[in-house]
């Protein structure tokens, strides 16, 4: 594995712009690049993987929304497109305290139907001290209602 980046090096490269809007009004948009080298499924080598996306989002006294999307070609399969997407918006109920609403998609091969994977998100971030944070959420997938796989999660970070 050592050989592989000696060879084959990954290249990534991220711009961020912060335009100056107002002082109640923040803004932030850019984008990403990578290519690195991925193991393929059948252990004969390795893919050539590029991925790349952009970001964008806005703020406003206590509101936020952002939201990113991203390709990905030959991660999943050779002559594969994948693509993700995230939206999420976040209100600050009061100091240390955000409720937030989040949609995220994933989809693993885009010529192909029935494969992607997307869900929505509805919880808390609560930040009672400095480098700890908790988040209880609500998934609910969104795919065939019959199917019963909505679940309760309670994160827990902590930042050092």
């Amino acid at each position: 594995s050592q050989q592989l980046f000696v060879k084959d090096p990954s290249y990534t490269a991220s711009l961020q712009i912060t335009p100056p809007v107002s002082d109640d009004i923040g803004l932030f948009l850019g984008g990403s690049f990578a290519n690195f080298k991925k193991n393929n499924a059948t252990f004969t080598g390795y893919d050539d993987v590029m991925m790349y996306g952009g970001f964008a989002g806005f703020g406003m006294d206590c509101f936020s929304l952002m939201g990113e999307f991203y390709i990905v070609n030959d991660f999943y399969a050779l002559d594969s497109t994948s693509g993700a997407m995230m939206v999420e918006g976040s209100y600050k109920i009061i100091k240390g305290l955000e409720a937030v609403v989040r949609y995220d998609r994933f989809d693993l091969n885009m010529d192909s139907e029935m494969n992607d994977v997307s869900r929505l998100t509805i919880g808390f971030e609560f930040i009672p001290y400095s480098f700890i944070e908790l988040r209880p959420q609500y998934r609910l997938q969104m795919e065939d209602p019959k199917v019963d796989n909505d679940s309760f999660v309670l994160q827990f970070h902590f930042f050092y």
